[in-house]
């Protein structure tokens, strides 16, 4: 049975559940709508659970903790994924990111030898250029 509470309350539950799934399957994105959060968080807010849906993953959008690939018709929201800023909120930063790229570079050109420096200066750069396709293609 679902708790009737304050839309707050509500909110706190969905984000809770959405930042939870989504870190557990990271880095894959996830499909969600309204009616599945709240029958999984056993909370409903006292109307339109819709709208409080889609006003949520907008704020959590629009404060880049997740991003949204499509929002769909009232209460669904397709191919969300975590931020790296959702995930620093969580504690859970990749090590792929915890230092500088450039710094990663500097040091992997100035303390491998031979064969190996070159593989890992073309890791870490096919990841910079990885990074940086990934920003344009972002609206």
């Amino acid at each position: 049975m679902k708790k009737e509470t304050s839309d707050k309350d509500v909110a706190n539950a969905w984000t809770a559940f959405i930042l939870g799934q989504l870190f557990e399957s990271w880095p894959r994105r996830q499909d969600f709508n309204a009616m599945d959060v709240g029958v999984a968080t056993s909370f409903a807010p006292r109307s339109d659970p819709e709208e409080l849906f889609d006003d949520l993953l907008m704020w959590l959008d629009r404060n880049h903790y997740i991003h949204i690939d499509q929002h769909g018709s009232e209460g669904n929201a397709y191919g969300v994924s975590l931020t790296n800023e959702g995930l620093k909120v969580l504690g859970q930063q990749p090590q792929s990111l915890d230092r500088p790229l450039g710094t990663r570079m500097k040091e992997a050109a100035a303390s491998i030898g031979g064969e190996v420096r070159g593989a890992t200066i073309a890791e870490l750069i096919g990841t910079l250029v990885g990074a940086a396709a990934k920003q344009f293609s972002q609206p």
